[in-house]
């Protein structure tokens, strides 16, 4: 008889031990996995041997008793189908974790404060640092904690809504804002890259939700906090997404300044190639047909020579599909109707996250738009509701509806119909 408790009990089979998942963070993150595996219909063994881990890892797991690595939960969550919600308790787990041993090490050095250091309740993950003179001294064991924190965050960008991502991301950045000043000098760039990562992610999600306040302020921390890490390829890739905002809000000359702010210093070249394709977009959006067509064949070059070895941690998967999409949308810009379709039909069939999906589906709708397919256009701008509906993504949102005040008025009732009663339920 398979077991199906958390480690090997008073007796085979019995039931495992209810977990409360208001006593740590990890008890939330195994009650989270134990729901889901009972909802799935499978035993630890079971999910055990999907996942590659021992049933007792799994049963530890879920008793709070084990905090698991972030390839345990990712390979969870493609098994159990959780929709990002191991992902998202995650980096509470880590924080919390580097926590305890952050008090260890201090009591066993016979820090004064160090023993009456309660636990940390969910709550405090919204209070302001302590000031920096009341902190312990910060080690590499705890830096390295955080940097598991930031690597979970780049994961969870592409699997959680932006809504669900934008609390976790400006609760890590407070964290790593309250203690650079305190810092010793060895760590500080390695917490003041963070900090510049964890600000442009906050930025760019926050742009996702169209808080352009908070996406302003938090690309100010980033420029501070690249300037500080001495990082600038980070500095550049952040400004890149700024960049891209710029280009959303309709100001390509504001892009092009942001750009231009690049370092002198080599990139690596699958960097300077995305670098170079959001230059192409703010120059068709100018209507510049030969510096555009400069900028992309720049980037084609560049992705020729990018090796995977060489991109820093933080630079995501751009390559050739993308580039064909990018192509796509500068053609559209420039007017050139079949060639932006001939690029975004394939680029639209290739495998992509739902955010980007969405904008290749509302670039193709106004390609179709053009050459006067109006089913077909308003078909094309329901799927790309549909991908950012499934994304949570607002952003994904505004773009179709500013695709549906490019339809025709009165007489073309029946073609857009369908679009706007879906668009209604936005407004």
């Amino acid at each position: 008889m398979t077991t199906d408790g958390a480690a090997p009990g008073p007796r085979r089979g019995r039931p495992p031990s209810p977990v409360d998942p208001g006593a740590s963070r990890a008890a939330a993150l195994g009650a989270a996995l134990r729901s889901l595996r009972q909802g799935a219909g499978l035993t630890q063994t079971q999910v055990a041997e999907r996942v590659g881990y021992s049933a007792q890892h799994v049963g530890a797991v879920e008793s709070g008793r084990t905090a698991p690595s972030l390839a345990f939960v990712r390979r969870c969550e493609g098994v159990l189908g959780g929709d990002g919600l191991l992902l998202a308790l995650f980096p509470s787990v880590v924080q919390e974790r580097a926590l305890e041993r952050h008090v260890r090490q201090e009591r066993r050095r016979g820090t004064p404060t160090a023993a009456a250091l309660p636990a940390v309740p969910a709550a405090a993950a919204s209070r302001p640092p302590a000031p920096p003179d009341r902190q312990p001294p910060l080690r590499p064991e705890g830096v390295a904690d955080l940097e598991r924190v930031t690597e979970a965050h780049r994961g969870l960008y592409h699997t959680l809504p932006p809504a669900a991502l934008v609390g976790p991301v400006a609760g890590h950045l407070r964290a790593l804002s309250g203690l650079l000043p305190g810092c010793s000098v060895g760590l500080r760039p390695r917490l003041a890259s963070m900090a510049a990562e964890a600000a442009g992610l906050l930025a760019w999600t926050a742009h996702d939700l169209g808080d352009r306040e908070r996406r302003d302020r938090a690309y100010r921390q980033a420029d501070h906090a690249a300037a500080l890490a001495e990082q600038p390829g980070l500095a550049a890739y952040v400004r890149g997404f700024q960049a891209l905002a710029s280009l959303d809000d309709g100001r390509p000359s504001t892009a092009l300044d942001l750009l231009s702010r690049r370092p002198q210093t080599r990139l690596a070249p699958r960097t300077s190639a995305w670098l170079a394709v959001v230059e192409g977009r703010a120059r068709a959006q100018l209507g510049d047909r030969h510096a555009t067509s400069s900028a992309l064949s720049r980037a084609h070059g560049l992705l020729d020579r990018a090796r995977s070895d060489e991109d820093p941690a933080w630079m995501f998967g751009f390559d050739e599909d993308r580039l064909l999409g990018e192509r796509g949308r500068c053609e559209l810009a420039l007017g050139g109707w079949a060639a932006a379709e001939a690029a975004l039909r394939t680029a639209v069939a290739r495998p992509t996250g739902l955010r980007r999906r969405s904008e290749l589906l509302v670039d193709l709708a106004a390609a179709r738009l053009r050459a006067r397919d109006l089913e077909e256009s308003c078909h094309l701008a329901i799927a790309a509701l549909d991908a950012a509906e499934a994304a949570g993504s607002p952003r994904g949102v505004e773009r179709v509806r500013r695709f549906a005040t490019l339809l025709p008025g009165p007489g073309h009732e029946r073609a857009v119909a369908a679009l706007d009663e879906r668009l209604a339920a936005h407004a």
